[in-house]
């Protein structure tokens, strides 16, 4: 089988991992990446980090417009394709996107038809108006020609499945798998805590971690802290992880709050998160549906149940679908229920044990690097079926 995929995603060396799996494990496979040279927001490009195994082959290319996910287009694809002849086109640039329509557009010059497929995260419905309705006729015609899609989320799925009007194979696979030993914290429990100055043991230690923005709902986990009895609050420590426009109000809002700590921690690099998370008695994602936004996936939570962490969470985007039936589960911006949550967790810790456990196996059975790469190697199988 010979696959090629492309997608500005895999400039970054970490990236990568699913793809090694699958050079790795699955033969006979011929994997080659392209990517662009570089990209806005990724620091470390592919030049700096070149792969060992002769069947995984990662292609930089010049691209114009790089930094946007829509419009980046690459002048040497169509010789790239012609060259390589792959069984699978796999495109991991949504649908809109001038990459896959390039690549749709390279099929009559081919001698045999790949299947084509892409990948999305997009969970709501994007209006497009003035000269951005192009996107819309770009992808109506990037629908009608492609084989199969992998979404990020169910609601996704959904989205393209009723609304758009999607037809081909479809299925729900995060992009990015989670490496379960990156999460095997280097740190004992004591250890971590002092990084953050805790030093009292009965501390009880919530933590969230994510961009510091309305939707993200931090402002609903401060506001449910008020709601719990004074003598859970006062041994409780919050740890809040990120930076974004919002943390001056959250700092607001914190001041006003009774007698838990609040700390911000600012961002934290992906090396410092597996301790982060092992300081932590519990984990919460309060996220709430917007217009314009979704969570998408909530990666969080995975290294979370990774590390053995209990998780209190919302029902906003993917996040049940993440959680299952590993953690408590509040209806999104019921503050009430998340403060019922947040001490039915305080009080039973053989409960938050439990979930804990649960967690951390359905992570290492969904959300590995290993998990995705094997969903992803059967749904490629599975279009090459259809021929």
């Amino acid at each position: 089988m010979k696959v090629l995929v492309i997608s500005h995603t895999y400039c970054e060396w970490a990236s990568r991992a699913k793809w090694r799996v699958l050079a790795a494990q699955y033969q006979p496979l011929q994997l080659r990446v392209i990517t662009p040279l570089s990209w806005p927001t990724i620091k470390e490009s592919v030049i700096s980090r070149p792969e060992s195994d002769q069947s995984l082959v990662v292609a930089p290319q010049y691209a114009y417009w790089t930094g946007d996910e829509a419009c980046h287009w690459f002048p040497r694809l169509f010789k790239e394709i012609y060259t390589f002849q792959p069984d699978i086109i796999h495109v991991e640039t949504g649908s809109i996107s001038l990459t896959l329509l390039q690549s749709l557009m390279t099929l009559p010059l081919l001698k045999k038809k790949p299947r084509i497929l892409f990948f999305t995260w997009v969970n709501w419905l994007q209006k497009f108006t003035g000269r951005a309705r192009i996107y819309n006729v770009i992808e109506r015609f990037n629908l009608h020609g492609v084989d199969g899609a992998i979404f990020g989320n169910n609601d996704a799925q959904y989205l393209f499945t009723t609304q758009k009007k999607f037809s081909g194979k479809s299925v729900v696979i995060p992009q990015i798998g989670t490496d379960p030993q990156v999460f095997a914290p280097a740190l004992e429990l004591e250890a971590a805590r002092r990084a953050y100055d805790i030093t009292n043991p009965q501390t009880f230690v919530i933590g969230f971690a994510g961009r510091l923005v309305p939707e993200k709902g931090v402002q609903d986990l401060l506001n449910a802290l008020t709601l719990l009895p004074l003598e859970i609050q006062k041994n409780i420590e919050v740890l809040l992880a990120g930076g974004g426009a919002y943390e001056s109000e959250l700092r607001r809002l914190a001041a006003q709050q009774g007698a838990a700590r609040i700390r911000f921690v600012g961002p934290l690099t992906h090396a410092q998160m597996p301790n982060f998370f092992k300081a932590l008695d519990l984990f919460v994602l309060p996220s709430f549906d917007i217009p314009t936004w979704k969570e998408q996936f909530g990666q969080v939570l995975v290294q979370a149940m990774l590390t053995k962490v209990g998780v209190v969470a919302s029902t906003g985007g993917e996040i049940p679908h993440v959680v299952g039936d590993t953690g408590l589960i509040f209806t999104q911006r019921n503050i009430q229920q998340l403060a019922e949550h947040l001490e039915r967790m305080y009080r039973q810790p053989e409960l938050r044990k439990a979930y804990a456990q649960k967690g951390y196996e359905r992570a290492q059975l969904l959300f590995s690097d290993a998990a995705i790469a094997r969903r992803t190697y059967q749904f490629w199988n599975e279009l090459l079926e259809t021929r």
